[in-house]
């Protein structure tokens, strides 16, 4: 068979609408930047509505004191909205099976939050041992703020420890998990 296009360069067609007028390009272009900034204002406009309902900072921490009764926390968190803060947990409760009360702070950059515990659990799971036990901790929080009134601390908290004389004996707790803040009103 024979080669017909031999030696002929293949170009390919190239589809380009034209414009009617020289109206039509400008119109063009103010259309494409008025959609680009419709879309823009629909993104924060959307933004704000999302935030008005919610808000989740992913955290993580350090036990820094224990008592009988209570223990505090303190650690780092950044948000779903791209705040970062630092926050501090003063959880009181009933052996490791029930929070009672407390108070939890967090400061960031775009927001401060200050909540009361009003319950929650401490639930332990399953495989510890006296060299690592995990916890999984569940607080409900109550807020007086203008964009948030509740929210939830939802954390593993890991107790590491070593036997000392026949007893375990608690060296360092670390804590990892999310705070959620929500507005129940709007």
């Amino acid at each position: 068979m024979q080669n017909r296009h031999r030696g002929a360069r293949f170009e390919p067609k190239r589809i380009c609408l034209q414009p009617k007028n020289e109206g039509d390009i400008k119109g063009g272009a103010v259309g494409w930047f008025r959609g680009v900034a419709i879309a823009i204002g629909l993104v924060v406009a959307l933004s704000s509505v999302a935030a008005a309902q919610g808000v989740t900072y992913k955290v993580s921490g350090i036990q820094t004191a224990v008592a009988e009764n209570s223990s505090q926390f303190a650690g780092v968190g950044s948000s779903n909205d791209r705040d970062v803060a630092s926050w501090a947990a003063d959880i009181e409760r009933i052996d490791l099976t029930e929070i009672t009360g407390g108070v939890f702070h967090l400061k960031g950059v775009l927001r401060e939050l200050i909540g009361v515990f009003t319950g929650g659990t401490i639930t332990a799971l399953p495989g510890g041992t006296c060299r690592m036990e995990k916890f999984v901790v569940t607080g409900v929080l109550t807020l007086d703020d203008d964009e948030f009134d509740s929210g939830s601390f939802d954390v593993i908290l890991t107790h590491y420890g070593i036997r000392v004389g026949g007893q375990c004996v608690l060296y360092f707790a670390t804590v990892q998990g999310t705070v959620t803040f929500t507005n129940q009103q709007s």
